[in-house]
């Protein structure tokens, strides 16, 4: 099978026609990297993915797509793909042809970044804006190719790559061959925790050792270094690392430049690497080792890896042998190993987490009931092991089923992912607590369950329909109704003090309400009935989700939209305000009409109950994730409705003074934010009226 045919039977295995036109090259090339790269090969983001391409056309020189940065914040990723008919084409001049290919791209991005693209790259313009960009944010242009060349040409192509500077700075480029995208799908398919075997030479013979276990410090050659590089760059090599190689081009540069003109100045000015391993043996000037991954100095490798060099130099190196023959102690040695030494370049905070004792115990846990779960960024799941949608977990989806489902915030669950895990009050909520492991099995099954039901109601519903519109963005929802009925389905106290308030008080502005479902009084239970899951399948499946929304969902849509008739899916879905005062009013009513609820006890395990009711906890900040994501949507819409530039409504600056001094009047837009007069007269009452409802209420509650 071609390896680019591989995409196409993904799609067809899950029913998504989004890509309809599979003889595009282009297409598929881009859809293959970003499916194993972004989305860690998990067929539930299918449709996410989708959201982000641009074009389709499948032109040389497309930017096909957009993405977030997996590795870095504040970036963004251009896709574009060079065919290999572009190197038959210009095979005479093909450096020349690919300078000339470099620059058109840059320009293409340039105009784009800067928001003065041409009407072909409007669609590109606006789906940037939005993005949660700044001055600050930096964009990488990734040019795959499905041609393989030989070392010296790929190595000649990076070069050209490397060194094309955009005269916009904060753009930089990376071309990708056909084998490095298969090393990509390789590392998930077929992963390596570590590189099994292989060696390093010494440039000198001077060692030094160190503990019992005669771990050693050394130098290095450079060039054995490079091979190891070649040879395993995604095949275990930076396992063991917090995150991989982030791109910095005035440290790289000067790495480059020693490299070239300074080699034997090398162990002067660079710090060198640290290595973990098992085992190893030094025979003569060569060190075997055994079960080895750099834990520091991928910056260090990747550019000895990518630089051309003929002479040979030092590289200091330190030699770690692991000292624990038990599996978790040797896990929590080379963790804390990890980052200790990663303090030269800043870890960003999703970073650090992936090393607290919790993530790490969680990932145990998560390991012992069958499932893998992704705590580090980079980190590819072993599809060879864990090849079921249901076992593929990362801790950011986690947390949001968490939130939503046990906290009862699905609104700033949708709203900002990251911050669940960046907030420390938040994230203490959520991952310090322990959870019945069926409880996390059970959230899995609802995740992929949700993702089936969605996909079918494509296939079904007409374009439009309510249901298939609310249920595109309503998966955080889904979890929050789960959650809610569940609660109140295990919990007699808590089902009494919630069934006492009239209708009037089922609303956000209930602090009690509030106080009473945002506790977690069902983590420790079941969730789904073990024989549910097992024994009845997804038609039964489907019928929950049915259930769902036609008693609750779409009903309390409906009665959003009549006082919100212009507001989206979108908007409902990512505010707790809406989702208190009418999901919640709506389903506690369904359930009172329903007293029996037969129809749930093949679904909930109920065998287990709950009599929880927590002490009041003030310990959340009043940080409201929703702000910034509210106003950046107000903008998309008005932009595309009034067919005017995103920046004349507010320009990214200005959206930053707005949300750090919560600017609420037209004063204060014009003194602190600069606002135009037109800016406050056509939009400055509905940016007011959107910062005045994240400064009134408490507990992330925000209209």
């Amino acid at each position: 099978m071609d390896y680019l045919d591989r995409i196409v039977n993904i799609y067809k295995e899950e029913e998504n026609d989004y890509i309809n036109d599979y003889s595009l090259e282009t297409v598929k090339t881009a859809a293959l990297y970003m499916f194993y790269h972004y989305y860690n090969a998990d067929t539930t983001k299918l449709d996410e993915m989708n959201n982000q391409f641009c074009f389709l056309s499948g032109d040389v020189g497309d930017i096909i797509a957009l993405n977030n940065n997996y590795y870095e914040d504040n970036t963004i990723d251009f896709i574009t793909v060079l065919p290999e008919a572009y190197f038959i084409e210009n095979d005479s001049c093909l450096d020349e042809a690919y300078e000339e290919f470099l620059n058109e791209i840059n320009k293409i991005v340039a105009s784009i970044v800067l928001r003065n693209g041409d009407s072909r790259n409007e669609y590109i313009v606006n789906k940037l804006n939005e993005y949660e960009i700044d001055d600050k944010t930096t964009y990488n242009v990734f040019i795959l190719c499905n041609r393989e060349l030989e070392i010296e040409s790929k190595i000649k192509f990076q070069k050209i790559t490397n060194n094309h500077i955009s005269k916009n700075r904060t753009i930089t480029f990376k071309v990708l061959f056909k084998d490095d995208i298969l090393e990509v799908i390789s590392d998930i398919e077929t992963p390596k925790n570590s590189v099994l075997s292989s060696s390093l030479r010494l440039f000198d013979s001077n060692i030094t050792t160190f503990g019992k276990e005669k771990s050693f410090l050394c130098f290095i050659s450079a060039k054995s270094l490079k091979e190891n590089y070649y040879q395993y760059s995604t095949r275990g090599l930076f396992a063991s690392n917090l995150r991989y190689y982030v791109k910095s081009i005035k440290i790289d540069s000067q790495i480059i430049k020693t490299i070239n003109e300074e080699p034997e100045n090398f162990c002067y000015y660079n710090n060198g690497i640290i290595i973990t391993c098992d085992d190893y043996k030094i025979e003569d000037d060569t060190i075997k080792l055994k079960n080895f991954s750099i834990v520091n100095g991928g910056q260090t490798t990747n550019l000895i890896g990518m630089t051309p060099f003929d002479r040979d130099f030092g590289v200091m190196c330190k030699v770690i042998k692991n000292k624990y023959e038990n599996q978790y102690d040797k896990v929590d040695f080379l963790s804390k190993v990890a980052e200790a030494s990663n303090t030269q370049k800043p870890i960003k905070a999703k970073d650090l987490i992936a090393n607290r004792k919790e993530q790490r115990l969680l990932k145990i846990q998560y390991e012992k009931a069958n499932m893998f779960l992704q705590v580090k960024r980079g980190e590819k799941i072993p599809k060879d092991i864990y090849s079921e949608p249901w076992q593929n977990a990362a801790n950011d989806q986690v947390a949001q089923m968490l939130y939503s489902t046990i906290y009862q915030y699905p609104g700033a669950s949708k709203n900002a992912k990251s911050k669940l895990l960046e907030n420390e009050k938040i994230y203490k909520k959520l991952f310090l607590p322990t959870y019945n492991s069926y409880f996390l099995v059970s959230l899995q099954h609802i995740k992929v369950g949700f993702n089936n039901w969605v996909k079918k109601l494509k296939k079904e519903e007409k374009h439009g329909s309510t249901k298939l519109g609310l249920a595109k963005h309503g998966d955080c929802l889904t979890f929050g109704v789960i959650g809610l009925i569940y609660k109140l389905l295990t919990n007699e106290s808590l089902y009494n003090e919630i069934m006492a308030f009239n209708v009037n008080e089922l609303t956000s502005e209930n602090e009690d309400l509030r106080f009473l479902l945002s506790q977690n009084d069902i983590g420790d239970l079941n969730l789904l009935n073990k024989n549910f899951i097992n024994n009845i399948g997804k038609n039964s499946f489907f019928e929950f989700f049915e259930l769902i929304y036609e008693n609750v969902l779409i009903p309390s849509y409906e009665r959003f939209r009549k006082k919100y008739p212009t507001y989206s899916y979108g908007n409902f879905s990512k505010s707790d305000y809406y989702y208190f005062n009418y999901a919640v009013p709506v389903a506690i009513n369904y359930l009172k009409k329903n007293i029996k609820l037969t129809i749930f006890s093949e679904i909930y395990d109920l065998s287990k109950m709950s009599s929880t009711i927590l002490e009041r906890d003030e310990s959340f900040s009043t940080y409201k994730p929703g702000l910034e994501i509210e106003l950046i949507e107000y903008r998309s819409r008005t932009y595309r409705s009034s067919n005017v530039p995103a920046y004349e409504i507010f320009k990214n600056n200005q959206l930053v003074l707005i949300i750090r001094f919560k600017l609420r009047t037209i004063e204060d837009l014009k003194r602190v934010a600069k606002f135009s007069d037109l800016q406050c007269e056509k939009y400055g009452e509905t940016i007011c009226k959107i910062v005045s409802k994240y400064c009134d209420l408490s507990d992330y509650m925000s209209e």
